[in-house]
Order: C-alpha cells, then sequence, then structure tokens
C-alpha cells in the first residue's frame, strides 16, 4: 500500500459476470462513485437556521469504455495490471437482469492497486441498467443501481470477493 495522489491509468473495474467469476472490464471513464444522501428538513418554525438529518443513501454509477467483444478473461489479482474481458462480453448479458453482482472499483495509489489501497463496492449489490452501444464512437455506456436489499457498497481496503 501507498500514499499520495494517484492517475487514472492505475484504477481498474471489476464486476462479476452471469457464471458468478469477477471479470476487469475496460473503463474510460466513471460518473461519480460513492453513496448520496438526501437531506431530510427536521428543523421547526422557531429555528433561527434549518436543521438537517442524512436519509436514506443511493448508489447509482455511470460507467463508459470501448465497445469490446473480446472473451472473458480471468480477473486481476492484487498488484496486477487490469486483465481485461469484453465489455459486451460481460455487461450485455447483465442489462436488466435482476440477480445482484458483485463490484469493486479499485484505485491504485502510485502503482496498481494492492490490498490496502483504496477500494469501493461489495459483493451481491448492484444490477446493470441502461447498457447501450454508440457504434460511431466505438464506446458504450451502462449503469450501475443498488439493489434493494442487497449488500451495500462501501469504501474499503480489500479486495471484493464473490461469496
Amino acid at each position: 500500500m501507498a500514499t499520495g495522489r494517484t492517475v487514472g491509468r492505475f484504477t481498474k473495474f471489476q464486476i462479476e459476470d452471469t457464471s458468478g467469476t469477477l471479470r476487469d472490464i475496460p473503463i474510460q471513464s466513471y460518473g461519480s462513485i460513492g453513496i448520496t444522501y438526501d437531506e431530510v428538513d427536521v428543523s421547526s418554525l422557531q429555528e433561527v437556521v434549518k436543521g438537517m438529518l442524512a436519509s436514506q443513501g443511493n448508489v447509482s454509477i455511470t460507467i463508459t469504455g470501448p465497445f469490446d467483444n473480446s472473451a472473458a478473461a480471468t480477473a486481476s489479482a492484487s498488484t496486477e495490471a487490469a486483465l481485461l474481458s469484453g465489455s459486451h462480453t460481460v455487461l450485455e448479458p447483465l442489462n436488466g437482469g435482476l440477480t445482484p453482482r458483485a463490484f469493486g472499483i479499485y484505485f491504485g495509489i502510485q502503482g496498481y492497486w494492492a490490498s490496502g489501497d483504496p477500494v469501493f463496492g461489495a459483493d451481491n449489490s448492484v444490477i446493470v441498467t441502461d447498457y447501450t452501444v454508440d457504434p460511431a464512437a466505438g464506446t458504450y455506456s451502462c449503469k450501475l443501481a443498488h439493489v434493494g436489499g442487497g449488500t451495500a457498497p462501501a469504501w474499503g481496503t480489500t479486495a471484493v470477493v464473490v461469496a
């Protein structure tokens, strides 16, 4: 585990495919990563300043990348570069499915991700929605949405494991 700043080159994305195996897929961009909370106003009329509490969290992540139908490859391990599977090969069969899937977004700090570096994800957590392809640009876009009753994604420092 290193400390400090990093660059996108050392970020990798893994998602569980329909066979229950984690796969690295190519990513060009991520939307916002994390859990957002609505604010609930709990102030009374007599208070000078409004009081707020956090409501339930929401996880919705949009990813984009190159359209690729390469064969599925075994996901990379700690300290390794991503071993890419085709984005279309992995994501298209997941689109619209109702089975919660494991995913992880790994942030290698000044090198490929190693245990102790930041990771956001969870097992049995998200479904893939809105998978689309832009043929002219040769890219895909899809949305990961947290499933009610699934494992809540969280920030951590250990690899996501499919149970």
